[in-house]
């Protein structure tokens, strides 16, 4: 079968910001599998035992498991012990908590130290590029051989149905090394990462119209700065325009600069490649489109425009700065418009247009990148390798679609209902309210957690407000849109694996830190013919051409 790329993207964050949780609906989505086949051997093949589970070896494991810092832990989450329950005749978990504060700290010590867990679980653990490492390195272990219709029944299943995503989900080595997160009922979609938000009071406040290009924006930008005490509170703490730069190889994938180099007419985007209008797939930190991008900014950093921080701060204080009930950003970028609208009201902001620049060239803005290899959320080590069949049928039940829904959005019958096959409905608090996630964890992971969530298992009859605005946003830009990343590899596996992820280290490091010098400081004239033939030494080109496919080399 042809490799190819899988385009629909993920939501399943959006998904837990609108629902709810409840009790299993069917029995065999929580009850115990008692005629199922497998094998307690470490290296067979499951498919070659007829061994029952009566006859399977109790085993102990360790699980290291991840989620959001403000959530109950896994160990504590009520449906999680349920299925936990479900399995006990044949394993024992003991749960280590590796919350979204000290996850990277945490994984790093116990891989370097070697005192790593049995399994792992929780969403972004590891990305596809650390998974195919890992797997090289012999930590983490291959789990296809347990993917069978007597072991894991809905994981089987739901790739009989989707068979694109178990390819998806395929290193080039021909195995399969983790499990996804992911959901693609049609109206949760999101195609993109980032908006743009306007104070529109703050233009009124200083008679200026909504900004159409660069040069509009940047006399809106001075206005503001000039303008004195602009939120009324009696403080100079007004910003007139900030972004989240981030730690990734290319900047932050959300809430960065990403679309505002669109503005030119090559967007920046988590993959750091783009596609132009003639197919050819180019690195987009070397078009002079982003040459052009980066003396905009210089221009405003040095005019006291962009907020001087934007290289140094935490997302928290990003946020305390954007989501402040005392307005204090004029121009913004931001994942989700409903956040800024909870925290100073409707109306406030809106979204602020792709705008033209100097050169002419039509705006293009980022496309996220979400295919369901970007989506991982279970693996397991060498340590594990041994229970592989138990630690499979336990998983396993993550996938049964009405499991899936529960751990997604929150038990049925507390925090959503069915109120016809796979519709469901929200179910709000005492005060009419929907319930919000960090209550819902009580019970489930949400969006921490590993289900596979088809369209026809699950749709809303009202969407909660998160959507409806996520769909605004959608709809607002998307005639921007750059290409999808079909041109990306969908997953690499053993050398060619470790070799794009030493070079891309590279290569994003080199990014960074002249995209922050240059705007900082200046300079970008003088340095740009060194700079772009610092790759060269980097091998640029090679990078590139292990991230095609064949069809684009």
């Amino acid at each position: 079968m042809k490799k190819k790329t899988i385009s629909l993207l993920w939501s399943s964050a959006l998904i837990t910001s609108m629902l709810f949780t409840g009790c299993g609906k069917h029995e065999n989505s929580v009850a115990k599998r008692e005629t199922q086949t497998v094998s307690s051997q470490e290296t067979s093949s499951v498919s070659e035992t007829t061994e029952s589970v009566e006859q399977l070896e109790k085993v102990s494991v360790t699980i290291g498991s991840t989620c959001m810092k403000q959530y109950v832990k896994w160990e504590d989450m009520t449906f999680v012990q349920q299925l936990e329950d479900n399995v006990s005749d044949y394993l024992e978990i003991e749960w280590l908590d590796w919350s979204a504060g000290s996850v990277d700290e945490k994984r790093i010590l116990a891989i370097s130290s070697g005192t790593y867990p049995d399994a792992m679980i929780g969403t972004w653990l590891f990305n596809a590029i650390e998974t195919s490492q890992y797997a090289d390195e012999g930590i983490l272990v291959p789990l296809d051989d347990y993917i069978t219709e007597e072991l894991t029944p809905n994981l089987y299943d739901l790739f009989e149905k989707r068979p694109e995503y178990k390819e998806a989900l395929t290193a080039t080595d021909g195995h399969i090394y983790a499990l996804p997160h992911y959901d693609e009922p049609g109206s949760l979609l999101r195609t993109i990462n980032d908006t743009i938000l306007i104070n529109t009071e703050w233009l009124k406040a200083v008679g200026k119209e909504m900004p159409t290009t660069t040069e509009e924006l940047y006399e809106v930008l001075v206005a503001f700065r000039d303008a004195g005490d602009l939120n009324g509170n009696g403080v100079e703490d007004e910003i007139p325009m900030s972004f989240l730069y981030g730690t990734g190889s290319f900047g932050a994938h959300m809430k960065g600069p990403h679309c505002i180099l669109g503005w030119f007419g090559v967007p920046g985007n988590l993959t750091g490649l783009t596609q132009l209008d003639n197919g050819e797939v180019v690195f987009t930190g070397i078009q002079p489109e982003f040459k052009e991008a980066i003396q905009y900014l210089n221009k405003l950093y040095s005019e006291n425009l962009l907020d001087k921080e934007v290289f140094t701060m935490a997302d928290s204080a990003y946020g305390a700065k954007c989501q402040s009930s005392t307005p204090m950003v004029g121009v913004m970028t931001w994942w989700s418009k409903t956040a800024i609208d909870n925290a100073v009201g409707e109306g406030v902001y809106e979204y602020l247009p792709p705008l033209t620049s100097p050169n002419g060239k039509d705006p293009v803005w980022s496309r996220r990148d979400s295919s369901i290899q970007n989506n991982l959320a279970f693996w397991v080590t060498d340590k594990g390798a041994d229970k592989l069949p138990q630690l499979m049928m336990y998983i396993d039940q993550y996938y049964d679609p009405d499991t899936g829904v529960q751990l997604a959005c929150g038990i049925e019958g507390k925090y959503i209902e069915e109120v016809s096959d796979n519709v469901y409905r929200v179910l709000m608090d005492a005060e009419g309210k929907e319930y919000s996630d960090v209550v819902k964890s009580a019970d489930v992971p949400l969006s921490s957690s590993p289900y596979l969530i088809l369209a026809e298992d699950f749709q809303l009859e009202t969407p909660p407000t998160g959507n409806i605005k996520n769909k605004e946003a959608n709809d607002f830009y998307k005639d921007y849109l750059e290409p999808p990343y079909v041109y990306l590899n969908t997953w690499l596996a053993g050398k060619e694996a470790q070799e794009q992820s030493v070079l891309g280290a590279d290569i994003g490091k080199h990014y960074m830190n002249h995209f922050a010098r240059w705007v900082v400081e200046g300079g970008v004239e003088k340095e740009w013919d060194a700079y772009v033939a610092g790759y060269d030494k980097l091998n640029l080109d090679r990078w590139i051409d292990i991230n095609v496919l064949e069809a684009y080399r």
